[in-house]
């Protein structure tokens, strides 16, 4: 399908480092080119039916289903069911697979992380503030903080909260590409959260 793009043009033999991402300089956009048009989007445009986000979600949860009908212990197979369920809004079957990982991996960050949106969501906010916590513990980004910080504040209702939060973060690291590409995540799910709230 067609969709249309916004976005930067940086020189093309900018590297990518090891982690699969763009170490970027005010340097690199020297030359920089913006874009505004309709383009196919390639992984899209070779299938016939391309499946939905929901119908992919729906997917890679059969596929964990699959892998816990052989192992229900299989830490693989528990946090992809975690993982769509997440997505697709099956919150509580989700916390009953992210509680069981954190017992198994309790310094894995990512885990509080998901834990506590669900628990925002099921507005138990003073245990998603003990997983929030529990994530500044063990949290190995500084950007990823206040990406977290803004859902939380979202899911529970504090919207200038959130955006105020996101722009003094953004303001202070607004030479770090990593942490405006965490910045534009939140502010990307931030409108869907407040689209579906009707906000």
């Amino acid at each position: 399908g067609s969709l249309r793009y916004s976005g930067v043009k940086v020189a093309s033999d900018i590297e990518i480092n090891g982690t699969g991402s763009w170490d970027l300089t005010p340097a690199d956009f020297a030359n920089r080119e913006y874009l505004d048009k309709i383009a196919w989007d390639a992984s899209v445009s070779a299938a016939a039916n391309p499946e939905s986000p929901q119908q992919l979600m729906q997917t890679a949860l059969a596929a964990a289903e699959d892998l816990l009908a052989k192992d229900a212990d299989d830490p693989t197979g528990r946090s992809a069911r975690a993982q769509a369920n997440y997505q697709l809004g099956n919150d509580e079957r989700a916390a009953e697979d992210f509680d069981w990982l954190i017992v198994r991996s309790p310094e894995n960050a990512q885990l509080y992380m998901f834990r506590a949106i669900l628990r925002t969501r099921a507005s138990k906010l003073g245990e998603a503030a003990q997983d929030l916590e529990k994530f500044r513990e063990f949290n190995q980004s500084d950007s990823t903080l206040p990406y977290l910080e803004t859902l939380l504040n979202l899911h529970a209702g504090r919207v200038d909260a959130a955006f105020d939060g996101l722009e003094v973060f953004i303001e202070s690291h607004s030479a770090a590409p990593t942490a405006l590409y965490d910045s534009a995540c939140a502010y990307a799910l931030a409108a869907g959260i407040l689209r579906d709230r009707d906000i």
